[in-house]
């Protein structure tokens, strides 16, 4: 299933694929190690549209919900 960084519930899994925004947001996304083929997995979701805690290399980064939904992955079984 592909969908965005958003559409995941916590503990579940993806692999980066692409991004949906301009290429400054992309750069930036670059930059924090969001790479195409990446896993990362939600550890947890913030209540009333708050950040999205996720876990990518190792590294536990929080994302602005509408950062998250600009990054698209496929959901691994």
């Amino acid at each position: 299933m592909i969908c965005d960084l958003t559409a995941l519930s916590t503990k579940e899994e993806a692999t980066i694929i692409g991004f949906n925004c301009d290429k400054g947001l992309e750069k930036s996304f670059l930059e924090d190690g969001f790479l195409p083929g990446t896993q990362v997995c939600i550890d947890c979701i913030s209540p009333f549209g708050g950040p999205i805690m996720c876990t990518l290399r190792d590294c536990k980064i929080a994302l602005r919900r509408h950062d998250a939904a600009a990054i698209t992955v496929q959901v691994t079984a």
